[in-house]
């Protein structure tokens, strides 16, 4: 039980994270032109704003499960309808404002700046609830009055895993930084949008399997 409940929530942590929008950008940017920390605690800002949301939203479907399990199949095709529509967007999004500048790194060394600032490019960005709740409902890791503490280390655990793929996202930007350019950002977008596509292609072809059997 708690391995399945640690991989879903990996997903889930993952999958809120991928899309390359706006944040993506400037995690990108940080990264190359302050270091590899600074890209780090962007993403940490977008984590901790993901938090709120799922938290929000997890403890809402735990005490509304019953209207939502009436709903359940709706809820799900319109949510990752929705996913696979933000997908092919990401898919077909170019990067107008990466402006990589290495030289203007010792500009900006306030690693709680960015962090204050990724949190409110991310938090502003109600679009991550749609996520949330096509991705909890899928998984059902929020059950009905179940334990406090099961809840809060499912919300642990989701933030975790948002964490390790901005910190990877952060590493391999640092790491390749010589090589990173606008065709870069092209090609994490075409993946970032297929993998969404694919996922939400997934949800809704689960959704009618579950309710024809």
């Amino acid at each position: 039980m708690i391995l399945s409940l640690i991989i879903k929530c990996f997903i889930i942590g993952v999958m809120t994270s991928i899309p390359m929008g706006p944040l993506g950008i400037v995690c990108i940017q940080r990264t190359i032109n302050k270091g590899r920390q600074h890209g780090f605690v962007t993403g940490l800002g977008a984590a901790t704003s993901d938090l709120i949301y799922a938290s929000i939203i997890g403890f809402s479907m735990s005490y509304m499960l019953e209207l939502i399990e009436t709903y359940a199949n709706i809820i799900s095709l319109v949510s990752f309808s929705i996913i696979i529509l933000f997908g092919v967007l990401t898919f077909l999004k170019k990067p107008k404002q990466f402006t990589p500048n290495k030289h203007t790194a010792k500009n900006y060394n306030n690693l709680f700046k960015d962090y204050i600032s990724a949190f409110g490019l991310c938090i502003s960005n109600p679009m991550i609830s749609v996520f949330f709740i096509a991705l909890f409902a899928q998984f059902e890791v929020f059950k009905a009055y179940q334990p406090f503490y099961i809840s809060i280390f499912t919300l642990i655990l989701i933030f975790c895993s948002a964490s390790i793929c901005w910190g990877t996202v952060s590493y391999f930007v640092d790491k390749f930084r010589d090589r990173f350019n606008e065709r870069s950002i092209i090609i994490l977008n075409k993946i970032a949008g297929t993998l969404l596509c694919l996922f939400g292609a997934w949800g809704i072809i689960s959704t009618i399997i579950k309710h024809f059997q």
